[in-house]
């Protein structure tokens, strides 16, 4: 197998499962503008024109770089950044500090000018933007660019909609009585970065039966997954509350979040693992108000 075939399965790969985790489509070509020849993972918005941006992937032996930048065309994209991150600069600076954690060096590019402190861009007027998103490989095979390269992506997927108010997709139904209740999720069960971020770090197994929709149904079914917010928002009236994805949410399948949406307040994951006879996992992070 070549490397042009190899990064063409990387970036394919990349796409599917950035999608899969972010309930946003993105897809897989290989283009050739402004000086980079290559492969690039694109988002283009489906509700509002000019929120498209590409990921561009420069896939190497050592490392794999990934530069977000916008399509042509999409100065809303940047208008709507630079107001979202002016608004809430905790939020950019807290992805900063989390993508810099699970290991990615991060360049951004404001009016072409690298910054020499990305914690500054909220207090900037910019007409442009990039971030490059830089992540080492662990070993030299195949199977480490593509877990580099999709590090590299979730990285810079995190800071770009970090700036965007996107949401993904998710409705459950209770049947019940006869009657069809619509049950919309939160708005954090729908935030795509927090969603990407949980299932990273959870994976896409349902945590409380221990469903996976791939060894079921195969490829129709890989990475296929629900995420379930365990904070009854209510109780954070009046607070600053930011989601911690890995504290505050967890991946579910369709049946199981649904049969903890049964009762209110919402049960516990692990409470419908006991109801269901399974064994006591690892416990979840706590979620009490005192760690918000």
């Amino acid at each position: 197998m070549t490397d042009v075939v190899s990064d063409e399965e990387i970036a394919s790969e990349a796409a599917r499962q950035i999608s899969l985790e972010t309930g946003l489509p993105f897809h897989a070509a290989k283009v050739s503008v402004d000086g980079f020849a290559g492969w690039r993972v694109g988002y283009q918005a489906q509700v509002e024109e000019g929120l498209g941006f590409d990921l561009l992937l420069a896939i190497g032996f050592r490392s794999v770089e990934v530069t977000m930048r916008p399509t042509r065309f999409s100065g809303p994209l940047v208008r709507a950044f630079a107001a979202n991150v002016a608004a809430d600069p905790r939020g950019w600076i807290d992805q900063l500090a989390r993508v810099r954690s699970a290991g990615a060096t991060v360049t951004v590019y404001a009016d072409h000018e690298v910054l020499s402190s990305n914690a500054e861009l909220p207090d900037l007027e910019y007409r442009t933007l990039e971030i490059e998103c830089v992540v080492r490989t662990v070993g030299r095979g195949i199977e480490a660019r593509r877990d580099a390269a999709l590090a590299a992506c979730r990285a810079a997927v995190s800071l770009t909609l970090s700036g965007l108010e996107l949401q993904a997709t998710e409705m459950i139904e209770d049947l019940s009585e006869g009657a069809v209740v619509r049950v919309d999720v939160n708005k954090y069960e729908r935030n795509p970065v927090a969603r990407m971020q949980c299932i990273a770090h959870y994976g896409s197994r349902c945590w409380a039966c221990d469903l996976s929709f791939a060894d079921t149904y195969g490829d129709l079914g890989a990475g296929y997954i629900h995420v379930h917010h365990r904070v009854l928002v209510s109780s954070y009236e009046g607070e600053t509350y930011v989601v911690d994805p890995i504290r505050d949410l967890v991946p579910l399948c369709p049946n199981c979040h649904m049969m903890i949406h049964r009762r209110r307040p919402p049960l516990e994951p692990s409470e419908l693992r006991r109801i269901l006879d399974l064994p006591e996992k690892q416990p979840l992070p706590s979620i009490s108000t005192e760690s918000a």
